[in-house]
């Protein structure tokens, strides 16, 4: 019990500090507000998934519950290349226009105090 939630302990920290990273070579700066408010979903999130697993884990089987996992696991990284190996769609009027810049939408959220963009 205490080497699972170690590890995943780990793996919280690596993502975050992977997040953390990409935050800072964009230079994009998150407020104190926002950064309780990440904190707190982060925690109901985590709390969350440990208690269906819990629940999981008491109504099947430990092959079953690991069977459950390890396919949950497998779908994400599917559909993760999945989205790396779709090609974009071309839009007609972008090529006749010479017009291939990307489009960029920001969105403000007024409780974070913080912009997110989305490049497409």
């Amino acid at each position: 019990m205490f080497l699972s939630n170690f590890i995943l302990a780990m793996s919280v920290s690596i993502d975050s500090l992977g997040i953390g990273i990409t935050y800072g070579l964009k230079n994009t700066k998150i407020s104190n507000y926002a950064k309780v408010i990440l904190f707190i979903i982060s925690i109901l999130i985590t709390t969350l998934s440990i208690s269906i697993g819990n629940i999981v884990y008491k109504i099947f089987s430990s092959f079953i519950t690991n069977l459950i996992g390890a396919s949950f696991l497998i779908l994400i990284g599917l559909w993760m290349i999945y989205q790396t190996l779709k090609k974009p769609e071309i839009n007609i009027k972008n090529i006749e226009s010479n017009s291939l810049e990307p489009k960029v939408y920001k969105i403000f959220i007024q409780s974070l105090r913080n912009y997110y963009s989305n490049y497409s």
